[in-house]
């Protein structure tokens, strides 16, 4: 008797505590300024919500709506085109001038440029008598709203229809025996670098800073190395795409035997012969890059490349935005419930609510055309992206599909996660205003996305 009463005891006082955490679990989710909505694909069963129509800031969750908008606009396949042009035939290996027109390609890296050359060569390229020159008027040249001014870490890196390797520099700091040293493969007369780094016996700070110098730009680097240390790399965004895009490519046609008479420059094609057009990866590799890893670059290049397509160039934010707020609409989104600024998150002035953004996941997913490519994009708990390290629930490693979000006091989360009785659930967690740390932000959202995907339901 005595022990069936202790059971009876002990397991009401765990329903009290249970009860408790989740009291304590929903007052720290669900302040004025946080909301949610979770409801299951199969059925249309709302199983979460709390101020779900709050509009609220949904920091790199703006993605969504930019990877949605790019599929369904252009198609998975899609892919960017970048034109060579000349005003002269080659001939006895000669060519006079060499033209770039950008098409707003997010993905062209230095790995192309070599191709491309390469390609050039076997066409009996060896000597270019005029100059290389990069257009890049396929867009307008001003910085995205929201972007930070004097900030050249390479997430703020400047957007431009002409663009290489994210519009960031790769430079190398290296200890050697005579002291150390600078570089940048290629070596391109774009930078100038005043190397103040100098030899010491404690660990490695390095610090670089960027000065406009004309078109281009003075990298001058600061700190200590140890004398004996690995080529360390760090990226800095650069001020002048056009200008980086055409110093980089003049330097590797000349590491590849071409040699370039002339100088390298941005202006408008000239040139009316076509040497060769170089095509992306396509579209849906370029937005698994964007949302998997948050590129804020490639989101922005996209808002303003669409808004080129469908209103003409050239591309602008402004534009680009115009056409995600038409793309919403047909999907019965009221676009007077949003606001956005930009398309990569990198604001404080970008507005939507919980339920729209399940809104648009469910579009997404539920499109024939675009639904692998869409749901393939997002981030793979414990395995890939920005959530390959995020700290989670084992129930939730490997099976949690997400698109994460942070800016000062903002955490967001939205997804999808299947159910244990084989259904989907997805979800939007948006928590302003929030300070209590990303650890923590993390966490709160990982257990209400794990009693969604237990079959519980939570909210009102």
């Amino acid at each position: 008797m005595i022990r069936r009463t202790l059971t009876v005891v002990l397991v009401f006082f765990t329903l009290i505590s249970s009860v408790h955490a989740k009291k304590r679990l929903q007052s720290s989710v669900f302040g004025p300024r946080s909301s949610y909505y979770a409801i299951v694909a199969e059925t249309g069963e709302v199983v979460g919500r709390h101020n779900e129509n709050l509009s609220l800031n949904p920091a790199s969750n703006v993605k969504l709506v930019t990877a949605y908008c790019s599929l369904k606009t252009l198609g998975p396949d899609y892919r960017f085109k970048t034109d060579f042009f000349t005003d002269t035939p080659i001939t006895d290996g000669t060519l006079h001038n060499l033209w770039v027109r950008g098409g707003g390609d997010p993905s062209l890296v230095n790995e192309n440029l070599e191709t491309i050359v390469g390609i050039l060569k076997a066409h009996g390229l060896k000597k270019i008598a005029g100059n290389v020159i990069v257009d890049a008027s396929f867009f307008d040249n001003a910085d995205y709203p929201g972007r930070k001014e004097d900030n050249e870490r390479p997430y703020n890196a400047k957007t431009s229809a002409a663009s290489l390797n994210h519009n960031a520099a790769e430079i190398f700091v290296e200890g050697t025996k005579k002291g150390p040293i600078v570089y940048l493969s290629p070596n391109i007369s774009y930078f100038k670098i005043k190397n103040h780094l100098r030899i010491s016996s404690k660990r490695a700070r390095v610090r670089i800073a960027g000065k406009p110098a004309g078109d281009t730009e003075v990298l001058t680097v600061y700190g200590q190395v140890p004398r004996r240390t690995s080529p360390m790399h760090f990226y800095k965004s650069v001020r002048n795409p056009p200008e980086f895009f055409a110093h980089t490519l003049k330097a590797i046609l000349e590491e590849n035997g071409i040699i370039v008479a002339g100088e390298a420059a941005e202006g408008p094609v000239r040139g009316n012969r076509l040497l060769m057009t170089w095509d992306s990866k396509p579209l849906s590799a370029i937005v698994d890059d964007m949302n998997k890893f948050s590129n804020n670059f490639i989101a922005e290049q996209l808002t303003k490349y669409l808004g080129a397509k469908k209103f003409g160039a050239p591309g602008t934010t402004a534009k680009g935005i115009d056409l995600f707020k038409n793309c919403l609409a047909q999907i019965g989104i009221d676009t007077t419930q949003i606001y956005l600024e930009n398309g990569s998150g990198l604001s404080y002035q970008n507005r939507i609510s919980a339920k729209n953004l399940v809104k648009i996941l469910m579009a997404g997913a539920q499109a024939p055309k675009i639904n692998e490519a869409f749901i393939s994009s997002l981030s793979v708990a414990d395995v890939d992206g920005t959530m390959k390290k995020r700290r989670t629930f084992r129930e939730l490693k490997g099976v949690l599909r997400g698109k994460t979000g942070s800016l000062n006091a903002i955490s967001t989360l939205a997804g999808v996660v299947p159910r244990n009785d084989g259904k989907r659930v997805f979800f939007a967690i948006l928590l302003n205003d929030f300070r209590g740390g990303g650890a923590q932000a993390h966490r709160l959202q990982d257990s209400l996305v794990l009693r969604w995907a237990s079959g519980e339901k939570s909210g009102p």
